[in-house]
């Protein structure tokens, strides 16, 4: 598994690249939602780490370890943050079919 730098390294520096990156590795995520947005879906995937927290600020993962890594959201990494959140890139939201969601 990378570690938490390396796998936001690999993000390119473009919001609309991100997002194509993204639907290459068939990622998928939640608007308004830091720990299952498709930056959150891919750090967690790449990272093998249980839990990740992405925000404007920082990007967290933890480990079933104990452990934790933290880095600085990069800039162009919050400006996709924005577009997806405000509208952008609907082919990178994720659904859910009726029998999903029924118990």
């Amino acid at each position: 598994m990378k570690t938490l730098a390396e796998v936001v390294d690999e993000l390119d520096d473009r919001s609309f690249r991100i997002a194509d990156f993204l639907v290459r590795q068939g990622i998928k995520g939640d608007r308004d939602n830091c720990t299952s947005c498709p930056i959150a879906e891919y750090v967690l995937r790449a990272t093998g780490a249980r839990w990740a927290d992405v925000t404007a600020t920082e990007i967290e993962v933890a480990y079933r370890d104990g452990s934790a890594q933290v880095v600085e959201t990069p800039e162009h990494v919050v400006d996709f943050i924005e577009d997806f959140d405000g509208g952008r890139y609907p082919e990178l939201v994720r659904t859910f079919t009726a029998d999903e969601l029924l118990p």
